[in-house]
């Protein structure tokens, strides 16, 4: 009940700004820049391949999965259309819990895009290991399968990404 309410009052402050062409960049607004708990996944034996780590494209879901759930807050449904990266940055073990966080960064009329980051955590160690960071794009899409329009409010909305996301980027590009 708490979330429902939190959303609904952070929905309404957020800037409207279809009549645009160009998005708002927004400074402190809810939902933008914050980092939310996406998804959280155990490794488990069937997802470690011949080589004693989780698979890359079992990474990639959990990572996917952590994104469309935190993209409810803006879409009943949303469709990955590109992963514009994941980098792998440590290897996921079997056992390991693992917890993806989820920023928003842009919206546009029907599309979302997300800065993406995947920790690891063992048993045997304190501190979470950073195992993956990525950039997602999705559309909404309504119960036909569609791409439909973002709510009112919702729509064309970006943050401007900090510098350290910047280089990231351009390391994962490398």
């Amino acid at each position: 009940m708490l979330k429902i309410i939190i959303f609904l009052i952070a929905s309404t402050h957020l800037i409207s700004a279809s009549h645009l062409n160009e998005s708002v960049v927004i400074d402190e607004m809810p939902y933008f820049n914050k980092w939310y708990k996406g998804a959280v996944a155990k490794a488990l034996p069937e997802h470690i391949n011949e080589n004693g780590v989780a698979a890359g494209p079992w990474v990639f879901k959990q990572a996917d999965d952590a994104a469309v759930n935190f993209l409810r807050r803006f879409s009943n449904r949303a469709i990955t259309t590109a992963a514009g990266y994941l980098k792998f940055c440590a290897p996921v073990l079997k056992g390991d819990e693992v917890s993806f966080y989820v920023k928003l960064i842009e919206t546009k009329t029907t599309s979302m895009t997300c800065l993406i980051e995947g920790y690891s955590h063992r048993v045997d160690v304190n501190d979470p290991i950073h195992i993956a960071s990525g950039k997602f794009c999705f559309v909404a899409i309504g119960a036909d399968t569609k791409k439909r329009p973002l709510p009112e409010g919702k729509q064309n909305l970006r943050l401007e990404t900090p510098p350290e996301k910047k280089n990231i980027e351009r390391q994962a590009k490398l």
